[in-house]
């Protein structure tokens, strides 16, 4: 919904978004992907990390922004994204506990990551 917001002004001015709020990029990132509604359902997304600028300084188009978004299992989805909100990359990183799988070891880490990031 927040998108169709976004592309409506971007259409009626011409113009790109450029957010420069964390809250701003982070609810971007979350909201770029329709495939992403279901699997957020409960999850807490925290605030947006510009990683190539200095923190509170203004963002370019070419800044790449990190989003976590804490999942009801644990587990903490990373969304890479640039200012206007498009989404560079994404993947999930598996909490070493959580009550589905209990404690995990570092080779079960591996395999939860690869299983939990299969396309």
């Amino acid at each position: 919904m927040l998108w169709n917001v976004v592309k409506r002004v971007q259409e009626h001015y011409g113009r790109r978004l450029k957010a420069q709020d964390p809250e701003a990029v982070g609810l971007l990132a979350a909201g770029a992907r329709e495939t992403n509604a279901l699997s957020l359902v409960g999850a807490r997304i925290r605030e947006a990390v510009c990683l190539t600028s200095s923190p509170r300084m203004g963002a370019g188009i070419g800044d790449v922004w990190m989003t976590p978004i804490v999942l009801p299992s644990g587990d903490v989805r990373a969304i890479f994204s640039s200012s206007d909100g498009t989404v560079l990359s994404d993947f999930t990183v598996p909490a070493k506990w959580s009550p589905e799988r209990g404690e995990l070891s570092a080779e079960d880490v591996v395999r939860a990551f690869r299983q939990l990031n299969q396309s």
